[in-house]
């Protein structure tokens, strides 16, 4: 049975209650496809700020080490947690304990649900990642509304404030062929509108109705993939937003840049993974790690820490979801670990182990290299393959220009393979993930290690 509003906005004031209804019933309004609520009791809104006011604590002290919280976290584990109870060694040593790999959740995700939660409280949805791979996450509301304060941080650091209220506050935006799509208000910015849009004109009433309706409910803060959000730099927009954050796929430097002269305003890369939070976001000097209840290290293949500097498996020990505690939790993803500013930051990010290429004349190197090369460029999309015989094939969004800079800059990489760029059009929709590199070139460990 669907919620009704009551279930949804248990904090709905008379105020958000016509916000809302202003977004659900405006004639410029895109074929809203979803109805979504944050579910937020006052216990939980009460939480949540709480957790705002420990990230404004943790901006002024950052720890190295073992952060104090995680010794505490480990017993909660080991007492009302399934999947650790026989698992986690005694102890509060967090380099002692196993790692716990995203398998783990694909076979049992319902074992890492505390015997201490609030079943009443659950949601489920699924999530494919980086590998491709579907896997169920188990959350609670408040889960999903603590990346407000750490959005707020974010913004907080570039001398930027959210002012909420009886207003649109965000729009995540994106450009697909179908999506889910609804008009929400949020409890922790008392009642201010939240709006995900799809910006797909096939998805609304009139190609115009976009600049309108944004034109009408103008946002603070506007998040999305690189897709979405230079789809809304074409948009003749009446007042740009204070910021922009970019998520789900690596944003390349020219994209930043052409965004960032598009709208005025800063644009933050987000990384983030549904099973694990906000782990760290970047406005031009790395990830930083803001999250109080998340905790970063650096393995290596063998398990073994990495120290600062050197790059390993992103391996996240996260309290951030009370439905999912994870220790050790092996990403997938790869990053060295700077620890020279005030906080923690990830440099050098890949997503997933790197691809390795090979060019005419035999070197070898990987899919960092080609995120090098192509860094300037400003690309929303791009899907790069080595076949078996070496030929290089790319997909991409962008003009007859920007297509034939970017196969110059290949042909030199490659070293003469022969290399085609195809030109996804605007207007067609974009299939798969955004950012994809994959090679069929048989490569020897001897050649890896060169």
């Amino acid at each position: 049975m669907p919620l009704d509003d009551a279930a949804m906005f248990p904090l709905l004031t008379e105020a958000s209650r016509g916000l809302l209804t202003r977004l659900r019933e405006h004639t410029s309004a895109p074929r809203w496809t979803h109805r979504c609520g944050d579910r937020l009791t006052a216990e939980a809104l009460a939480r949540v700020r709480g957790y705002a006011d420990s990230l404004k604590a943790k901006r002024n002290s950052s720890p190295r080490g073992q952060p104090s919280w995680v010794g505490e976290f480990l017993d909660h584990c080991r007492r009302d947690v399934p999947f650790y109870r026989e698992r986690l060694p005694s102890g509060e040593s967090l380099e002692a304990m196993p790692a716990t790999l995203r398998e783990d959740l694909r076979t049992g995700y319902w074992r890492f649900v505390p015997d201490t939660a609030d079943l009443r409280d659950i949601l489920t949805y699924w999530t494919s990642g980086t590998s491709g791979t579907m896997v169920m996450v188990p959350s609670c509301p408040e889960a999903p509304v603590k990346y407000l304060p750490v959005f707020e941080a974010a913004l907080r650091a570039l001398g930027i404030g959210m002012k909420g209220g009886n207003r649109m506050s965000i729009v995540q935006a994106m450009c697909q062929r179908s999506a889910y799509t609804y008009p929400s208000v949020m409890s922790y910015f008392d009642g201010a509108g939240l709006a995900r849009l799809n910006l797909n004109p096939s998805e609304w009433r009139s190609p115009a109705d976009r600049a309108a309706f944004l034109a009408e409910f103008t946002p603070e803060l506007v998040t999305g993939d690189p897709v979405g959000l230079v789809e809304l730099a074409s948009l003749p927009l009446r007042e740009p937003p204070k910021a922009l954050i970019s998520s789900a796929t690596a944003l390349l430097p020219g994209t930043r840049s052409k965004l960032e002269a598009a709208f005025g305003c800063p644009v933050l890369n987000l990384y983030a993974m549904h099973e694990v939070g906000p782990i760290g976001i970047d406005h031009g000097n790395g990830l930083e790690i803001l999250a109080p209840d998340i905790h970063v290290e650096i393995l290596a293949a063998d398990g073994s820490p990495c120290p600062p500097g050197v790059r390993g498996e992103i391996t996240i020990t996260s309290a951030f979801n009370p439905f999912l505690p994870l220790v050790r939790y092996r990403t997938g993803d790869h990053a060295a670990l700077d620890l020279s500013a005030p906080a923690p930051r990830l440099v050098e990010f890949e997503g997933r182990a790197p691809a390795v290429f090979r060019s005419a004349s035999g070197r070898i190197f990987n899919s960092i290299d080609v995120s090098r090369v192509l860094s300037d460029c400003p690309l929303p999309a791009l899907s790069l393959i080595q076949r078996a015989d070496g030929s290089v094939t790319m997909r991409t969004r962008c003009d007859e220009a920007m297509a034939s800079l970017v196969r110059e800059q290949l042909v030199d990489l490659f070293e003469g393979v022969g290399v085609e760029v195809e030109r996804i059009p605007k207007e067609s929709p974009w299939e798969g993930k955004l950012i994809q590199y994959r090679s069929d070139m048989p490569v020897t460990e001897h050649q890896k290690g060169d």
